[in-house]
């Protein structure tokens, strides 16, 4: 999977906001929050 943005999240820096392009064009979008 590729990730569409991978941006910060709150006000800490290591805490990221992952969103991840789905494989399929009806596929679903997996949004992931890591980090802090």
């Amino acid at each position: 999977m590729k990730i569409l943005k991978d941006i910060s999240y709150e006000d800490d820096s290591l805490q990221r906001l992952d969103i991840y392009d789905p494989k399929k064009v009806n596929g679903a979008v997996i949004i992931v929050i890591h980090g802090g």
